[in-house]
């Protein structure tokens, strides 16, 4: 019991560090991995302090990414002259994964009050860059929380504030933080992986959830979508996002929706198709140890002026082949299959809801940005814990309650 309670105030700092990493970015000029370097460390203190230094073993799934990372580290030192500052990032983001999926640090609900804290900084600070419409590159250079960044703080959000809102009815303070969320990023921010992940994650949950919650979902769903389609059908120009429509008219291949205006800033969203393709050739070049950690950006031949790979499967496989993507991917995929059986077994557990929104939003956020962040390896380490050791039932709450 104390030991509990040692772990819910170590909590609040956990919250406020990570809080603090996002919007620090943007204002001291300090390298993404001396920062990334710095908040490892004082997490690893929480950790002794904790524990009181009384590490338990190990399960043995969660330390072949080290050993992986370490084999891959030997090889490209002989062959391939990785990056050291890349490979001091991998090590960094395994080692957290790592201490996440054993030790009960960081509780989801934690994760959730993170989230919540993060978007609503985001969106507060666009809305007050003089009310732009569209999201476009001198917005973007004065935000206080990276695009990027803040597509997945904002995927999170959604998925955390919805469940809460089917759970305690529509008329509680998550529900504004979903719609608020919502408009934010439909009409401003307009980023098309946040609304794809939410999608996902909502197909998910109306499956697993009981009737009882898929009833009360309907309810609210169906006149809403009523309404909204008879808008979208009666000028669709004027209710679908600008960018959502060329994203639609480009994987269709033709204008299914015209276009009268000329293009917004799409940031890297036209040239990723171009990224794909050679970096898919790159991994097939090099499919077990990559061209080395942090070659990426070096490469002379890219065919954008984009150095990165856009996509965090491809940071991975590409810069480290399967020895540095594999680990990483299974974790992420075991955790969820683990997650809907858990799910499937108790479904009146809420933060087992909470993990499927955590596991979807990195999984499909993964394939439209790059998320080589502490925050994000930490995360999925907390979801795989409490999906292996759901033994921890006891803190959890009920999704009918």
């Amino acid at each position: 019991m104390f030991q509990m309670t040692r772990i819910k105030s170590y909590n609040r700092l956990i919250i406020g560090l990570i809080v603090t990493e996002v919007v620090i970015r943007q204002f001291v000029p300090i390298g993404g991995v001396i920062l990334m370097g710095i908040l490892s460390l004082v997490l690893f203190i929480l950790i002794k302090k904790i524990y009181g230094g009384k590490f338990h073993k190990p399960n043995m799934e969660s330390v072949i990414p080290l050993f992986m990372l370490f084999l891959l580290c030997v090889i490209q030192f002989i062959t391939s002259g990785p990056q050291i500052k890349a490979i001091i990032q991998a090590w960094i983001l395994f080692f957290s994964l790592f201490c996440f999926s054993n030790y009960n640090i960081t509780f989801i609900s934690s994760i959730k009050k993170g989230a919540y804290i993060i978007s609503l900084l985001g969106a507060v600070s666009i809305l007050s860059l003089n009310g732009f419409s569209v999201m476009s590159s001198n917005m973007r250079d004065e935000m206080l929380i990276d695009k990027g960044m803040l597509t997945i703080w904002f995927s999170l959000t959604l998925c955390f504030s919805f469940i809460d809102s089917m759970v305690k009815g529509i008329k509680n303070f998550s529900t504004l933080i979903f719609v608020f969320i919502l408009l934010v990023n439909l009409v401003v921010v307009q980023s098309k992986t946040c609304i794809l992940a939410f999608v996902i994650f909502l197909g998910f949950f109306i499956v697993l959830s009981k009737q009882q919650i898929r009833k009360r979902l309907l309810r609210y769903m169906i006149p809403l979508l009523i309404v909204y389609g008879v808008l979208i059908f009666s000028n669709p120009t004027e209710y679908i996002p600008h960018t959502f429509i060329v994203a639609l008219n480009q994987v269709v291949g033709s204008d299914v929706i015209p276009v009268y205006t000329d293009k917004f800033d799409m940031g890297t969203y036209d040239s990723r198709e171009l990224i794909d393709i050679y970096c898919t050739k790159l991994f097939l070049e090099n499919p077990i140890v990559g061209i080395g950690l942090g070659n990426y950006e070096l490469l002379p031949m890219l065919p954008t002026g984009v150095t990165e790979c856009e996509n965090t499967y491809f940071d991975l496989l590409v810069n480290g082949g399967l020895l540095y993507g594999a680990p990483v991917i299974y974790i992420l995929f075991i955790t969820l299959v683990r997650n809907v059986k858990l799910i499937w077994k108790s479904t009146n557990i809420v933060e087992y809801y909470y993990i499927l929104g955590i596991l979807i939003s990195m999984i499909v956020s993964f394939r439209y940005n790059d998320f080589l962040n502490i925050s994000v390896f930490m995360f999925i380490g907390s979801c795989y814990y409490f999906c292996k050791k759901n033994r921890d039932l006891s803190t959890f709450q009920q999704l009918d309650s």
